[in-house]
């Protein structure tokens, strides 16, 4: 008898399909929550099918996408296991990309994508764009730099400067810069767009060009937003001086 894959995202993807093969009842009513498929009611099984096939069209995709998420937010279970299920594809992807850069052991690095897939789905704008390229990459992103507890960050990662990378958009102060950064959004001297781009370009050493494609905005107008919110701050802080 072969073994059972004790691979994390093996065990997502058997969850899914016993969940989908006991369970044929629709789950969702497209027209109700407004997507763009006209009277259609769709399985545990066709949801994911959609999620992970943009054959159906860009926007009735990318609004399954947001309602996934937003029930994923607001009852984790079932729409969370939805939400992973969905995005298999990109994670195996996202475990390959960090697996070739820096090595590691295939389950912890899978361990780790599905860690920061699942936080991106919790703390996510789900009406942001490119929402599905967001997650997947923060995924990534988590398994490249959010290190491992034996090592305290991946191979040539930011992990020796003391430098994190966050979960896009910004949500919470973590430090003193992030305090600083969160009462100036708070008190309007600076937008949550420029201290998002701020906190990940500056203190997360983030490629300014990756920070603008998680965004949505073009590379000039992240150079642009960063560069007004680092004069507003400048400002504030001569003013109290």
């Amino acid at each position: 008898m072969p073994a059972i894959s004790k691979s994390p995202l093996a065990i997502v993807e058997r969850a899914f399909a016993e969940l989908a093969a006991a369970n044929r009842t629709p789950v969702i009513d497209c027209w109700e929550v407004g997507i763009d498929i006209a009277d259609r009611n769709l399985t545990a099984g066709e949801v994911v099918a959609m999620l992970r096939d943009r054959a159906t069209g860009q926007s009735a995709h990318s609004q399954l996408w947001t309602e996934t998420i937003r029930r994923a937010k607001a009852d984790a279970q079932p729409w969370l296991l939805f939400a992973v299920a969905g995005s298999l594809p990109k994670l195996k992807w996202a475990t390959q990309r960090a697996l070739t850069l820096h090595g590691g052991e295939r389950e912890d690095v899978e361990s780790t994508v599905l860690v920061g897939f699942i936080e991106a789905v919790m703390c996510c704008d789900n009406t942001m764009p490119r929402l599905v390229r967001h997650l997947a990459e923060v995924a990534f992103q988590r398994a490249r730099y959010g290190g491992r507890p034996e090592t305290g960050g991946w191979e040539g990662s930011p992990a020796d400067s003391g430098s994190k990378v966050r979960l896009l958009p910004f949500t919470s102060p973590a430090g003193h810069p992030d305090l600083l950064l969160a009462r100036l959004v708070r008190d309007g001297a600076v937008t949550q767009l420029e201290a998002d781009i701020i906190a990940a370009t500056r203190f997360d050493g983030m490629h300014p060009r990756l920070v603008a494609d998680l965004l949505g905005i073009s590379l000039a107008e992240c150079h642009q937003q960063r560069k007004c919110g680092e004069r507003a701050i400048v400002d504030v802080l001569r003013s109290a001086a």
